[in-house]
């Protein structure tokens, strides 16, 4: 009796120093690190479990004892999802939604996004129209940030986007996106002409205040400071001020770093971007010293997309390559790409598949902080990947398994 209940010591164990101990959260960052322990330790339940529930099939136990087995296995691995998924939507909320609480700032309500009788004149609102490329009655992106999903549907098919099935944050980046394309950056971006030299002349311009973690700000300009262009901005001292096109140098990378987190261009084109605008500074400046600092730091060769085993699902095809077209994953493969690889190479000896395999796909974007370029790239790729994968393993529930393993 005593030999057969040993091996349940450590998981009882376990269970009771968990219940033991006090979870509550301290702060913001204690909460995501339980989160994420929680999701991690769930998920380690059920790879066990889902192994516990394979020794039994291969020991032929009566398939009404074992039946039940693969649903329970199931539900721990959802379990361990949603933790994840809380860790994720709470890590990107805290700096919005949250901040903006702690501060006192009220949020817009539904009936202010849009021109009021009496709130704004015919004049302003084509004053707004004309000289911001946007329609008059479009929001703010502190209001985007609070609107509801039904909100950001009905304002995204108003300027003629397709809302579809995407989530809220989706929608949010489609918005966002939008808001840049109208912007006078991205006009300038998309102009075929010469671009006019720097020739160390100050711009007159104020410096767009960074709304990030300040969402009541309303400034287009949103970036984690503490990355390497926020660094190289502060490096360059007075030299922010250069006028690039009449625009505060400050302003203009402000609005290249701002690109790859709303999702209206990628980290390669930000970089590309960065390269050119570091070309036309003038030698010996603070500004090209930082950006030299910055592109060298930020750059990553080229090279061939990994291959990938013959048995590889088409979804994890895609994030191989969509991985590989990010810098950040280019300069550092051990984060993100030789950890795909590896999750490759187990789905095809059938060390991992269905659920599990989903898990681990998802966990990728745990490998970096969101103040390192790419950060949002990858988790826009791993998210689609993530998507797709549960789409097709809802319609067929043995799709996630290799064929040589996929026995029926």
């Amino acid at each position: 009796m005593t030999q057969t209940a040993s091996p349940n010591r450590p998981l009882l164990d376990a269970a009771h120093a968990l219940s033991a101990l006090d979870l509550t959260p301290h702060s913001a960052w204690e909460l995501i690190g339980q989160l994420q322990s929680l999701a991690s330790g769930m998920n380690a339940i059920a790879t066990a479990t889902e192994d516990y529930t394979g020794a039994l099939s291969e020991d032929n136990l009566d398939a009404r004892v074992t039946g039940c087995l693969p649903a329970a296995t199931e539900g721990i691995f959802r379990a361990s999802i949603a933790l994840q998924e809380a860790r994720i939507t709470f890590e990107t909320l805290y700096t919005a939604h949250l901040a903006t609480a702690e501060t006192g700032v009220r949020q817009p309500t539904p009936p202010g996004f849009f021109g009021q009788p009496g709130q704004t004149t015919a004049a302003v609102s084509a004053g707004r129209s004309t000289a911001s490329g946007l329609p008059a009655d479009f929001p703010t992106p502190q209001q985007v940030q609070a609107m509801t999903l039904k909100q950001l549907r009905e304002v995204s098919r108003s300027i003629g986007l397709a809302p579809g099935n995407q989530n809220k944050a989706d929608l949010i980046s489609s918005l966002e996106a939008y808001r840049f394309s109208r912007s006078p950056a991205a006009r300038h971006t998309a102009s075929d002409g010469p671009a006019p030299v720097v020739r160390g002349q100050m711009s007159a311009k104020p410096l767009l205040a960074n709304s990030w973690g300040h969402p009541e700000s309303g400034s287009p300009v949103c970036f984690h400071e503490d990355g390497e262009i926020g660094q190289a901005i502060r490096a360059m001292g007075s030299d922010r001020h250069l006028s690039i096109d009449d625009e505060p140098l400050a302003n203009v990378l402000g609005n290249i770093a701002s690109g790859p987190i709303s999702g209206s261009t990628s980290s390669q084109e930000a970089l590309n971007q960065l390269k050119k605008l570091r070309d036309r500074l003038p030698e010996g400046t603070r500004a090209r010293t930082a950006m030299d600092h910055c592109v060298s730091n930020l750059d990553a060769p080229d090279s061939a997309v990994p291959d990938v085993p013959a048995v590889t699902p088409e979804p994890l095809r895609q994030l191989v390559s969509d991985l590989h077209a990010i810098p950040c994953v280019r300069r550092e493969p051990a984060r993100e790409q030789e950890r795909l690889q590896a999750i490759l190479t187990d789905f095809e000896h059938g060390r991992t598949r269905s659920f599990r395999l989903i898990s681990s796909v998802r966990n990728l974007t745990g490998f970096r902080h969101e103040l390192e370029e790419g950060w949002f790239d990858i988790r826009r790729a791993v998210t689609k990947a993530v998507a797709a994968l549960e789409e097709a393993l809802e319609k067929n529930r043995r799709s996630l398994i290799a064929p040589d393993r996929n026995q029926t």
